[in-house]
């Protein structure tokens, strides 16, 4: 019967178990008889024994290593010994030393009892080494084109037509899987894709990316964290980075701006709150570059030639004399009513983010001399509108797109073209971009 129950106990051991019935079929038992012969296997003195041998553990900074044997290896440097423990490198913390009695069955089938020793320590690494996530700027090895920005739309005469591609709120960011690497990104790549082949084709003369190029779900106390959550910040910088690096090598000769968000003053908010000492440090071989703890330096944003808009929510940007740019703090309940708010209160108009909805209204201003039209707009988002994203609310009326501004450069004409990407296709300009 021992036989009979070390086989079933191989099936019941596989990767895939098999179920006792399933068990019986193969060998010719009830499902009953199967289980019965599994139970008496496993209660007999020599298989209750437990595995001897050597276990070493190391995850980090921290290992464990531990003996489970008949030989009298008792003291904490035979175990050392034994395990070949390089000493320059581990530290002992603390160590045990177990001895327990187990019945096994000799040849002649007669019980015997074995002394068995369990001795164990707990090691650390004299010498620690950075442990993941540490967060760092990326090393950004991009060599822009010789192109002096600031004087870009010097070309521009008066009156002249200039375009700008806006999109934003993608916020990278990523949830772990607790049993390793990543389960899913905040951020559509899909969307993405779609607007960089539509930067491609327009090769606009500015790229205004208005805010939340990242989520940092860790670093903020207002809202629950899981523990899915921790841990993702270079992942994020890394996955921001390379899109960046994307439309800047898809854009050359394109002004590119990106704009601070209320996600990214996250990071700023718990410097202050809790690590004020590393608020505001920077290079002693650099000081004019962003301090090292901040989103520009992280994002490596000067060797792409992108220029930080800093300082929300007053970080706003006129296109020309009627038109503002901003990432935005208003946010109403229903569709279309952030921007019908804007619109109606606001003296000039403004395209703004926050809301992640393709919003656009405009209202009438009657005065004495004259009518103004006032217009709001919101490009959407570039995150996912399902509820991965961490935020109010189950039924989101959220969008994909981005939008396309013509502009007078010293006036104030001009006209706004939303574009909607929805399963990875967008049409403009004649034409359907898709991933």
């Amino acid at each position: 019967m021992a036989e009979l129950g070390e086989t079933i106990d191989g099936y019941k051991s596989q990767a895939t178990p098999l179920s006792y019935a399933e068990i019986g079929e193969i060998i010719g038992k009830s499902k009953d008889a199967t289980r019965s012969a599994h139970r008496r296997w496993k209660k007999k003195p020599t298989n209750r024994m437990p595995a001897q041998g050597f276990k070493w553990n190391e995850d980090g900074n921290i290992a464990d290593i531990e003996f489970v044997t008949e030989q009298r290896i008792t003291t904490l440097e035979q175990l050392l010994e034994v395990g070949k423990v390089d000493e320059n490198v581990w530290a002992v913390d603390h160590w045990i030393l177990n001895k327990w009695e187990v019945g096994a069955n000799d040849a002649g089938k007669n019980l015997r009892v074995h002394p068995l020793f369990q001795v164990k320590a707990w090691l650390i690494k004299k010498v620690p080494i950075a442990i993941f996530p540490v967060i760092q700027p990326i090393l950004c090895d991009y060599e822009p084109a010789a192109i002096d920005f600031s004087s870009l739309l010097s070309f521009k005469e008066k009156g002249e037509i200039c375009t700008s591609l806006i999109w934003g709120d993608p916020h990278f960011g990523f949830e772990r899987d607790m049993r390793g690497g990543y389960d899913f990104a905040y951020h559509n790549e899909d969307v993405l894709r779609v607007i960089l082949n539509i930067a491609e084709h327009l090769q606009p003369d500015r790229m205004d990316i208005i805010g939340d190029m990242l989520d940092l779900a860790e670093w903020s106390d207002k809202y629950f964290r899981s523990p899915e959550m921790m841990e993702t910040t270079q992942e994020s910088i890394n996955a921001a980075h390379w899109w960046l690096k994307e439309f800047r090598t898809a854009l050359p000769s394109t002004e590119i701006f990106l704009y601070e968000g209320n996600h990214e003053l996250r990071m700023q908010k718990a410097l202050i709150a809790h690590l004020r000492m590393a608020y505001g440090l920077r290079s002693a071989d650099n000081l004019e570059l962003p301090p090292a703890m901040s989103i520009p330096n992280l994002l490596a944003l000067d060797g792409l030639g992108i220029k930080w808009i800093g300082g929300y929510p007053d970080n706003k940007v006129w296109l020309n004399n009627e038109l503002q740019i901003s990432h935005g703090d208003v946010t109403r309940a229903g569709p279309g009513d952030t921007t019908k708010a804007i619109s109606k209160d606001a003296y000039h108009s403004q395209i703004i983010g926050h809301i992640h909805r393709v919003e656009m209204t405009t209202h009438t201003h009657n005065t004495r001399d004259e009518q103004r039209y006032v217009t709001a707009f919101s490009p959407g988002c570039t995150c996912w509108c399902d509820n991965r994203v961490p935020g109010n609310g189950t039924n989101r009326q959220w969008q994909n797109g981005c939008g396309v501004v013509e502009y007078e450069v010293d006036g104030s004409g001009f006209n706004i073209t939303p574009i909607v990407v929805q399963n990875g296709r967008a049409v403009y300009n004649g034409r359907v971009f898709s991933t």
